[in-house]
């Protein structure tokens, strides 16, 4: 049980760091476009 859940708050933190990737990525992108 332990072991799986852990896996979950793993998997949570790496689309949290994805997203906030994006957020780096994607601000700059649409202040260029604009």
């Amino acid at each position: 049980m332990n072991h799986m859940k852990d896996k979950k708050s793993k998997a949570k933190r790496t689309v949290s760091g994805v997203i906030t990737v994006e957020m780096t990525y994607i601000v700059p992108m649409i202040f260029l476009f604009l």
